[in-house]
């Protein structure tokens, strides 16, 4: 969510809201995917690990991961992208 709100400030209402969503859900340690201080997601090859990641489960998830189901679509569409 920092790298959305660092590259475009002036978001739209609606995006800001699910922004602001994402970081309760997704707190420090609870993110989908870990991103490096050094990574940008401008950058071909941090994209690439940013979705191999996301298309794997955590494997701190146990079993209690809603996006299971979801993770190869989310992969394979932002893939197509």
């Amino acid at each position: 969510h920092e790298e959305f709100q660092r590259s475009n400030p002036k978001l739209h209402p609606v995006v800001q809201s699910y922004l602001s969503w994402a970081e309760q859900a997704y707190s420090p340690g609870n993110e989908l995917v870990k991103l490096a201080d050094e990574g940008s997601l401008e950058d071909k090859g941090t994209v690439i690990k940013v979705l191999e990641e996301l298309r794997n489960p955590n494997k701190a998830c146990n079993g209690g991961d809603a996006l299971l189901t979801f993770r190869e679509i989310f992969y394979q569409w932002a893939h197509v992208m």
